[in-house]
């Protein structure tokens, strides 16, 4: 199935480990919330090719055992008045190791007007095979996944082509001459329990 036209309700009484019978769903079109609530067995809800959203909310939430959300390729969240503002998105995890993948918080992040409230848990660690995706700040880095601490000595050009920071942005005691030196970053996500 590509394409869901209706409510998609995953709960209760369901002994589905993951969400793979769903992979090839491409499309959500509904005028009811999206849930995934109170199951005992889902580890991990990952629908590689969902694009597009067009509902009013999305809530997972209570699951004993869950430990990863991941949306890769979701690009367009829409509500079914046409306001984005009021999509909402509740995650909630239960486990410590519970976490949303950084590729889906950067989709939420890129998608305008959305508000991300009530997410729970951690940032998974991304891959750090991608040359663009760095731990430390350093030249031609896209996405940092951790904190960022900028002193004195720091070499702010480390930051030019920065658009996502995993993590926290902290500046003291550093000599700013030039606003634009973060003139690429877009977003800072924080996610921590």
């Amino acid at each position: 199935m590509k394409h869901l036209i209706g409510s998609l309700a995953v709960g209760v009484n369901e002994n589905f480990k993951n969400m793979y019978f769903l992979s090839n769903l491409e499309t959500i079109d509904t005028y009811y919330q999206i849930q995934f609530k109170i199951t005992d067995h889902l580890t991990e809800i990952e629908l590689p090719s969902l694009t597009t959203i067009n509902g009013p909310s999305w809530e997972i939430a209570l699951h004993d055992r869950l430990k990863r959300i991941h949306f890769p390729n979701l690009k367009n969240i829409t509500h079914v008045s046409g306001n984005i503002e009021k999509f909402d998105i509740f995650f909630l995890g239960q486990l410590p190791e519970f976490c949303v993948s950084s590729d889906t918080i950067y989709n939420f992040m890129r998608s305008q007007g959305l508000k991300t409230n009530h997410v729970y848990g951690n940032i998974c660690p991304p891959n750090f095979d991608n040359s663009k995706i760095c731990q430390n700040p350093t030249a031609g880095c896209v996405q940092i996944f951790g904190d960022v601490n900028v002193g004195p000595i720091f070499d702010m050009k480390r930051l030019n082509s920065v658009e996502i920071i995993f993590g926290t942005l902290t500046i003291n005691g550093a000599r700013l001459e030039d606003a634009n030196l973060l003139v690429n970053l877009k977003y800072i996500a924080v996610l921590k329990r």
